[in-house]
């Protein structure tokens, strides 16, 4: 049997596995649809929702990674838990799986991706082509295959400490996919014109990142890649959900702070005796308390930091400002720089002009504190100047007739 799988393990990407399977399913495809869920993760509704959608749901144990200094690398604690992906070789009872990330959706049949003989097939990731993204691809489940990727998991080789890393490490020699089979967003200055090109060819997209379309809309940003494929996704969603007021509930910020507080309470322990670093997630309920339009009364039964931003000012009611406190040159965070001293030139220069100011006052310009010198070089080809004779001396007297 052949199958398409995805794979959840959070609330919050339950729509976007919803998503996927419409999409699948509109495109005229009849394969069996599988998704591989964490129990501990998940919460009941999740999992009923699931089996509604899904013509099987397969429970794995979730496999955390030990590197996190690598998935701090581009800031995606989240996705800690992405080993558990391993456990699709470990399906045997499927003979070939074409596997979709739940923030995926197909916009076209991709049936003839079963038709492929090959071990494991990918698609080239947008930022280094050389290797490929694990988002989208196509392998025969094995179970020795499944052992070698749980003993690699454990050295911890994976350049991105998650799943990626992993599968380009052991599956080296990969049959490279189209891009048109995961096409992942990109704000690259070249990325508009070829997506103008290519744009009618696509068949699965991507929604790789932060960004998810269930998260943000088509109005979220100015980018018209962006905004085309988003609108595509909602159609999807609201030709399958007929209640409006759910697919508002799915769009609401409930599923936004969920996936940010979830990411937020990703709590690293350190084991000094065994030097491990393990990764659990603790679970918190979320107050919405904001939502709440609060009265005189119910305010002094609340408890301050949880009441709505338009009370939180009772915080610090009392707060005094720091402008109103007394100076202290001990607390400045920076020393006064102090002008240097004036050049030994200069000063002479300005005792000299003080010296002789009283008595020559009409020179104001330094150029005319000296005395002007005589020239005293002569050039050769000057002409000597011609000096003028006296005549007077020389006119003649009358005399007197003999």
């Amino acid at each position: 049997m052949e199958t398409y799988m995805t794979l959840v393990l959070t609330d919050s990407y339950l729509i976007g596995a919803q998503v996927l399977a419409w999409s699948i399913k509109d495109s005229g495809s009849k394969k069996h649809l599988s998704v591989l869920v964490t129990k501990k993760t998940l919460s009941k509704s999740t999992l009923i929702t699931l089996n509604e959608i899904y013509d099987e749901v397969i429970s794995v144990e979730p496999i955390y990674s030990k590197d996190i200094d690598k998935l701090s690398l581009f800031d995606r604690l989240d996705l800690h838990t992405s080993l558990t992906k391993i456990h699709i070789w470990a399906q045997e009872k499927f003979q070939k799986i074409v596997y979709l990330d739940a923030d995926a959706f197909c916009i076209k049949n991709v049936d003839e991706l079963f038709n492929l003989d090959t071990d494991f097939a990918a698609i080239p990731d947008i930022s280094w082509p050389d290797i490929f993204n694990s988002g989208v691809f196509v392998t025969k489940p094995n179970i020795s295959i499944y052992n070698s990727l749980i003993n690699l998991a454990k050295k911890n080789i994976s350049y991105d400490g998650g799943d990626q890393g992993l599968l380009n490490y052991y599956f080296s020699k990969w049959h490279r996919l189209p891009f048109i089979y995961n096409v992942v967003l990109s704000f690259s200055y070249q990325y508009l014109p070829i997506y103008n090109q290519f744009k009618s060819e696509i068949s699965i997209v991507h929604f790789a990142g932060t960004k998810k379309p269930w998260i943000l809309n088509k109005h979220s940003t100015n980018y018209k890649p962006y905004n085309e494929l988003i609108e595509k996704w909602e159609s999807i969603l609201r030709k399958h959900t007929k209640n409006q007021n759910l697919a508002k509930i799915l769009f609401s910020k409930e599923q936004f702070f969920k996936t940010k507080e979830t990411n937020n309470n990703l709590i690293l322990k350190k084991n000094v005796f065994k030097n491990e670093t393990s990764c659990e997630l603790s679970t918190q309920k979320i107050s919405f308390n904001n939502e709440t339009n609060f009265t005189a009364e119910n305010l002094k039964q609340q408890n301050l930091p949880s009441i709505s931003p338009k009370t939180a000012f009772l915080n610090h009611i009392n707060y005094k400002n720091k402008w109103n406190e007394p100076f202290d040159s001990n607390k400045l965070s920076f020393k006064p720089l102090y002008p240097l001293p004036m050049p030994e030139n200069i000063k002479k220069e300005m005792e000299k002009y003080t010296k002789d100011k009283d008595t020559e006052m009409g020179k104001i310009f330094p150029f005319s504190w000296n005395k002007k010198s005589t020239t005293t070089r002569v050039f050769l080809d000057d002409e000597p100047q011609k000096k003028e004779i006296d005549v007077s001396k020389y006119e003649k007297t009358p005399t007197s007739k003999i």
